[in-house]
């Protein structure tokens, strides 16, 4: 096989994996939405979904603009396409970065800034066009005031900016993969191995990409890229970088779906080790949802309605937080479980049917208190 038809290959796999994991995965995200689970908690799917759609469409621009010359300069469609296309993907999987359970504990420094930066969205955006316009930057600058020729080997220094923002997007996803996969609760702390694995094999992938700018003047690959012995130089470097990206790419789906289903082995375990209904059974005695049960868990265990209300994942951001709280209270919560707007009702029904329990049993959190707030912390 010559490297033309490597390169069909590749992008046949990129086209038909991205589209049978994203509809997947975007399966998922619906099944989810439809349970009436936080988006905030789902919205990771829907984007790495996206992420692998983009995947499927970066393989047919591929196809379309991939031809049997053999130019070493990429054409100015297959830069522009896997330019925009690889910066869109990058975007994506940041945008999926939040939705990531991260035990409060773990949420310091490095891990802070980024899943801040991540939920920055207009400054993710920012972040993809500048890498893209600074890759026509580039373009113009080799094309005309370096005046490279076609078969001059630096045009493969183009992918620089592309490996650079792919890389510190796959690396900000990994930490944060790796920092989930530590927590007990999920059992899998073996998975960060493959994460540590998953690493070494994206930064090989990404940095392979300008292997062809080394190429001898006359237009010759190193020898050492003949690893097999069995294709010529040319065809070796193909067959190593698909292999490569291939792995790399196969293994952050499985470390993402491994993620799901540790996210749920976890949230059994809570809910078995309190004593707990599960969600579905809440859902099905009361149709309370899981936003409001997370509410009345968090009131149990003495927050603030300030704290409560100013949580980004259950309430609209620069809304009121008490009056967020008690509106869920009165309007949501209350008439499903036929009581008044009571708190001190309502935890007590709470209570005694085993949605919430209190983790502070020495602390009298109802008795003088209606509001719910915990007084020590106002």
């Amino acid at each position: 096989m010559d490297d033309y038809g490597l390169k069909q290959y590749y992008a046949w796999w990129m086209l038909m994996t991205g589209a049978v994991f994203a509809f997947v995965f975007y399966l998922l995200w619906q099944m989810k939405n439809k349970e009436k689970a936080p988006t905030a908690k789902i919205e990771g799917i829907r984007w790495f979904s996206a992420a692998l759609g983009v995947w499927c469409l970066s393989g047919l621009a591929d196809l379309l603009v991939l031809q049997p010359a053999a130019t070493i300069a990429p054409t100015v469609e297959e830069i522009l396409c896997r330019s925009i296309f690889s910066s869109l993907n990058s975007m994506f999987i940041l945008f999926a970065i939040p939705s990531i359970e991260i035990a409060e504990a773990d949420s310091k420094g490095i891990l802070k800034s980024i899943i801040a930066f991540a939920r920055n969205k207009l400054g993710v955006i920012v972040s993809g066009i500048v890498f893209i316009v600074l890759t026509l930057f580039i373009f113009w600058l080799f094309r005309g005031p370096a005046g490279f020729s076609a078969d001059n080997p630096n045009w493969y220094w183009l992918y620089v900016p592309d490996i650079l923002f792919s890389l510190l997007t796959i690396l900000a996803l990994l930490f944060v993969l790796r920092t989930a996969f530590t927590d007990q609760r999920r059992h899998m702390t073996a998975m960060v191995w493959v994460v540590y694995l998953t690493i070494i094999l994206t930064a090989l992938a990404e940095v392979s990409l300008i292997f062809p700018a080394w190429r001898a003047p006359d237009g010759v690959f190193p020898e050492w890229l003949n690893w097999l012995r069995i294709f010529s130089p040319t065809a070796g470097y193909f067959v190593f970088y698909n292999l490569v990206a291939t792995l790399f790419k196969m293994l952050l789906i499985a470390l993402f779906v491994i993620l799901l289903y540790s996210y749920e082995i976890k949230k059994a375990e809570e809910l078995k080790m309190e004593g707990l209904l599960s969600m579905e059974e809440i859902r099905q005695r009361w149709s309370l949802e899981e936003k409001e049960v997370r509410v009345l868990r968090r009131l149990a265990k003495g927050e603030t309605r300030e704290m409560i209300g100013s949580d980004p994942d259950l309430f609209p951001p620069r809304t009121n937080p008490r009056k967020n709280v008690d509106d869920l209270l009165q309007n949501k919560i209350a008439p499903k479980l036929r009581l008044v707007n009571r708190e001190v009702l309502i935890l007590l029904f709470a209570l005694q049917n085993k949605i919430i329990q209190f983790e502070h049993p020495q602390e009298d959190n109802f008795t003088g208190n209606p509001t719910g707030d915990n007084p020590a912390e106002d």
